[in-house]
C-alpha cells in the first residue's frame, strides 16, 4: 500500500513539474514574440522616418542663387539661405531667407529682402512673403507681400504697407512700380479712403 502511495505521489509531482515547465516555456516564447514584434515595429518606423528625412534633405538646397539678364541689360539676382522644390513637375522653387536685387540699365537699383519667396525658374517671376523690405532710390517700403512680375514689368506691393521717403511716412493698401518707365503709384482699395501721410508735407 505504501508503494502505491509513493507511486501516486511521484506521478503527481511529475505532472505538476510538467505543467509548470510548459506554462513557463509557452509564456516566455509568447513574450519574446511580443518584444520582437515591438522592436521590429520601432525599427520599421525609424527606417521610414530616416527615409522621409533623407528625401527632405535631398530636395533642400542651402545658399542658392539665381541670376538673369534681359535683352536691355537689366539684371536680376536672387539669393536664398535655403531652397526646395514644390514638386518635381513644378517650375517654382520655395526660398527662405531671401535677398533680391534688380540693377537697371540706367544704374538704378532696387533691393528686396523677405523671410520667404516663391521663385519661378521659367520667367523669373517672384512672390515675396513675410516681413518684406524694399529699398529703391530714396524710398523704403515695408509690407507683407510683394509680387515681382517680369512679364508685365510690374512690381506690386500689398498688405500693411509703410512707405517712407526722406520727409514723409505713408500708409496705403497697394503700391505699384512700373519697371519700364519707373512710374510709382500709391493706392487704396477703396477709392473713398485717403492715403494716410505723416511727417513734413511740402507746401
Amino acid at each position: 500500500m505504501y508503494k502505491h502511495i509513493i507511486q501516486l505521489t511521484l506521478i503527481l509531482i511529475i505532472c505538476a513539474l510538467s505543467y509548470i515547465f510548459f506554462k513557463f516555456f509557452f509564456n516566455q516564447s509568447k513574450t519574446e514574440k511580443i518584444i520582437e514584434n515591438h522592436i521590429g515595429s520601432n525599427i520599421e518606423k525609424k527606417q521610414i522616418n530616416n527615409l522621409e528625412s533623407a528625401e527632405k534633405n535631398k530636395n533642400e538646397i542651402e545658399k542658392l542663387s539665381y541670376f538673369s539678364e534681359d535683352f536691355k541689360g537689366n539684371q536680376y539676382k536672387i539669393i536664398a539661405k535655403t531652397a526646395s522644390s514644390k514638386t518635381q513637375k513644378d517650375n517654382s522653387t520655395l526660398l527662405a531667407g531671401v535677398s533680391a536685387e534688380i540693377n537697371f540699365i540706367n544704374k538704378d537699383k532696387l533691393i528686396i529682402n523677405s523671410n520667404f519667396a516663391e521663385y519661378n525658374q521659367l520667367n523669373n517671376n517672384t512672390l515675396f512673403k513675410g516681413d518684406v523690405n524694399i529699398v529703391y532710390s530714396i524710398y523704403k517700403i515695408n509690407s507683407d507681400e510683394v509680387n515681382l512680375d517680369f512679364e508685365r514689368n510690374l512690381l506690386e506691393i500689398y498688405e500693411n504697407i509703410v512707405f517712407e521717403n526722406i520727409n514723409n511716412k505713408l500708409y496705403a493698401d497697394k503700391v505699384t512700380l512700373d519697371m519700364t518707365n519707373k512710374n510709382l503709384k500709391i493706392l487704396m482699395k477703396d477709392k473713398k479712403d485717403n492715403i494716410l501721410i505723416t511727417g513734413n508735407i511740402p507746401k
